[in-house]
């Protein structure tokens, strides 16, 4: 799509609109993005995110992430998160972001 994700600037952009993330929406997508096309347990993106091993205690707090990145996506046919119990949660881009 016309979506670009900066990392290092926590910043999405569409064409001229910007959309600040914060730090941990930055670091849920990145950690997807790093691994497109791949179901990641959502145990490995709190470790990896949060870096707690009682990952219950962070659910919440992933979900709100994933909630807020697909409305930052909701526009963007091209670009999907989706999640399946017991498999965990994937990106699958069109076209990769740059």
């Amino acid at each position: 799509g016309d979506t670009r994700f900066y990392p290092e600037e926590q910043l999405l952009r569409k064409g001229m609109k910007k959309m600040h993330l914060n730090k941990y929406q930055t670091m849920v997508l990145l950690e997807l993005c790093n691994n497109q096309d791949v179901f990641l347990s959502r145990n490995e993106i709190i470790q990896a995110v949060w870096g707690v091993d009682n990952c219950k205690i962070k659910e919440n707090s992933l979900n709100n992430v994933l909630s807020s990145l697909r409305k930052y996506f909701a526009d963007d046919p091209k670009v999907e998160i989706s999640s399946i119990i017991k498999l965990g949660v994937k990106l699958y881009v069109e076209e990769p972001l740059d």
